[in-house]
């Protein structure tokens, strides 16, 4: 964890960069797959709670999300938005989610990677690197991201039916 000084130095930096509606320098050569960062909680897209059935929302600040895509094109100015999928350490999900064990990115032993709401942020809306994920979480998660958009894989990879 950052003391409260760099965590300070990051937030005016993210600030900063924000107003330009670019990623603060400290955490560009951090976006890449696997990488798990918190933005803000509002900006995370749940279909599910626009239901009467899914009740209030817990409130949470912040909410750790997980890149999914390509390195090069993260770390580029062009596209200013990048694709992640949004965890949780509450919740249950589908067939294609993910549950995450024991990954240092996090502080709860388990976590469910929504690999199902893959959705857009702003480069600009990344708050604080938490770590990266396992080299098997990371295919794990990717392999699922890519089912969810269509692609065929072959069952070494990990794929499910």
């Amino acid at each position: 964890m950052a003391s409260p000084e760099e965590e300070q130095r990051i937030r005016l930096e993210a600030a900063a960069a924000r107003l330009q509606g670019l990623a603060p320098k400290s955490i560009i050569a951090k976006m890449v797959p696997g990488a798990v960062f918190t933005i803000d909680n509002e900006l995370v897209v749940f279909p599910s709670a626009r239901l009467e059935s899914a009740g209030p929302p817990k409130a949470h600040p912040t909410r750790r999300v997980i890149i999914v895509q390509s390195g090069v094109l993260a770390a580029v100015a062009n596209p200013n938005s990048l694709l992640v999928v949004p965890t949780s350490a509450s919740s249950t999900g589908s067939s294609y989610d993910r549950v995450l064990r024991d990954e240092e990115a996090f502080t709860k032993e388990k976590v469910l990677a929504y690999c199902t709401l893959v959705q857009p942020i702003l480069k600009s809306d990344l708050r604080m690197y938490m770590g990266a994920l396992s080299d098997e979480a990371r295919a794990s998660v990717m392999v699922a991201v890519a089912q969810v958009l269509g692609f065929e894989l072959p069952k070494a990879l990990g794929a499910r039916p």
